[in-house]
């Protein structure tokens, strides 16, 4: 499914994070990094949401409020990617990294709105 695929990429994500060498955050436009601790922060965060995720796709319909934390979680990066480009620096990476979730947001949501939809016991409009 979509959110299991949706996993396996901030599980990637978040070991890259953790795990690239600093040199390579510079080749896309990052300033050094000193301190590994917030991007092995970062990381953690993505593969915990990676685990989020799954444990979502194992039972959509029991776990729903997990769905809804998902497409909570890539609006909520959508907005704060492309804030952070708008107004702070004009990295293509995060641009990009914004798109990416977006789609990923907007998949989900159209996934669980037709879903949504056909629930006899739901009024979704």
């Amino acid at each position: 499914t979509w959110l299991v695929l949706i996993s396996l990429h901030s599980f990637v994500v978040g070991i890259c994070l953790m795990f690239i060498p600093t040199a390579l955050f510079e080749q896309f436009g990052f300033a050094a990094i000193g301190e590994r601790f917030f991007p092995a922060q970062g990381g953690i965060f993505h593969i915990i949401m990676a685990a989020v995720y799954l444990f979502g796709s194992r039972n959509p319909v029991r776990f729903e409020s997990l769905i809804l934390l998902a497409i909570g979680a890539k609006l909520t990066a959508l907005l704060f990617l492309l804030c952070y480009f708008l107004l702070v620096d004009q990295l293509v990476v995060v641009l990009l990294s914004g798109v990416g979730d977006g789609i990923m947001g907007l998949i989900l949501w159209l996934l669980w709105h037709n879903w949504s939809a056909t629930q006899p016991e739901r009024n979704v409009s």
